[in-house]
């Protein structure tokens, strides 16, 4: 639920982006205005995995779909490993997260080679992504 309050569910007025205070690293320009809005988003909400990190998603072009994860620990962001289709019709966007844990699960088509992803799982560790191999 969470995830879909990410992606679709914020008021883009009433967000005021000066005023977050979050980290420096919004305050270049290499991070599009909808990423900013929907960390800034989800960031007011509280951590929403791990007790103190942030998963948030964004569109980022051409019908696509990224997601992030702000790590407190080291202050940054980790890319997920891919970027989804949004609309994919056979194979739809869903990443399974909670508070309790550093795993999170994603379902869903490559934005770049089709590639589907179906229940593939990571694992952060520090400030990395390890694939969970089994699951």
């Amino acid at each position: 639920m969470k995830l879909l309050l990410a992606l679709f569910g914020f008021s883009i007025s009433t967000l005021c982006l000066a005023s977050a205070g979050v980290t420096p690293q919004l305050d270049d320009n290499s991070y599009s205005v909808e990423f900013k809005r929907n960390f800034l988003e989800v960031k007011k909400l509280g951590p929403n995995f791990n007790h103190e990190d942030y998963i948030f998603s964004y569109p980022c072009g051409g019908g696509a779909i990224c997601s992030s994860i702000y790590s407190s620990e080291g202050s940054l962001f980790i890319d997920f490993p891919d970027n989804y289709i949004g609309a994919s019709e056979s194979h739809p966007l869903h990443i399974k997260f909670d508070l309790d844990s550093n795993e999170f699960c994603i379902w869903g088509e490559s934005a770049y080679d089709l590639r589907v992803y179906n229940n593939a799982c990571y694992q952060l560790e520090g400030v990395h992504l390890k694939e969970v191999v089994n699951k």
